[in-house]
């Protein structure tokens, strides 16, 4: 039986004081200049290699939409079996989104990782819109600036986001206002008309998901060959979404009634 190597405790010792001369960090701080010169110059060739392919890529995601297109509510199965896709999902997103016939991301031009999701839809009875385009523009200067424009969805009566008031008991002329008011709740296609521009926010998850996971290969989500559930768990853990932070209001307010 060999013996196990015997690992030293490391021993606490007083740091010596190290410095250098302000002539030697000139000459250090003029050469990280410079390699900040030619690392940006490579990050400018870099993207430009890849628009160029990106350029040659584009006609073949048209041609694969093309065939995707032959496939009964592709798209709306697709989204929907992403976890995190479809936690941020109700009943009348899922319902819109069945007439969603082709969806195509493209990286927006002369940006470094800006991108646009445009969802093309057949005649819909939830809006007039045959189009709603997302987009995603990231900043790589100075504080992460992201600038974020969503799509004018042009709802059809009936079919419009209910309005909080229009949810509450009324009486006489408000009450029978409010019954023929729309009821419908959307977290997904709420997102899709959100625009907002921050500094040091965070990242668009649901755009970068659909960017960067979904439309690599939509088919096998499709075909709900991708085990995402750590995602979705992380997800939950994080609080980030709707769903669950409405489910725990529900559980406060009934532990309220009991006491």
């Amino acid at each position: 039986m060999s013996k196990k190597a015997k690992i030293e405790e490391p021993v606490e010792e007083v740091e010596e004081e190290v410095s250098v001369s302000e002539e030697i960090r000139a000459k250090i701080e003029s050469i990280r200049e410079e390699l900040d010169e030619v690392n940006k110059e490579a990050d400018a060739k870099i993207l430009e290699v890849a628009r160029s392919f990106e350029q040659k890529r584009l006609p073949l995601y048209k041609k694969r939409n093309e065939v995707f297109k032959s496939i009964e509510k592709f798209w709306q199965k697709t989204l929907k079996n992403h976890l995190l896709v479809r936690a941020n999902m109700t009943d009348d997103d899922d319902e819109a989104l069945g007439f969603c016939e082709e969806v195509l991301v493209e990286e927006i031009p002369g940006s470094k990782d800006g991108f646009m999701i445009t969802f093309r839809f057949k005649n819909s009875p939830f809006f007039s819109n045959t189009e709603l385009v997302k987009s995603i523009n990231y900043s790589a200067d100075g504080p992460t600036t992201y600038v974020i424009k969503g799509a004018d969805i042009k709802w059809k009566k009936g079919y419009e986001p209910a309005k909080e008031e229009e949810t509450k008991s009324t009486k006489g002329k408000k009450r029978a206002a409010a019954a023929e008011a729309s009821t419908r709740e959307y977290i997904f296609f709420d997102w899709l008309s959100t625009s907002e521009e921050e500094e040091d926010g965070e990242r668009d998850r649901l755009g970068e998901i659909i960017h960067e996971e979904i439309w690599e290969d939509p088919l096998q989500y499709y075909l709900g060959e991708v085990d995402n559930e750590d995602e979705d768990e992380e997800g939950e853990d994080e609080g980030e979404f709707e769903e669950g932070e409405e489910s725990g209001e529900g559980e406060e307010s009934e532990q309220g009634e009991d006491d």
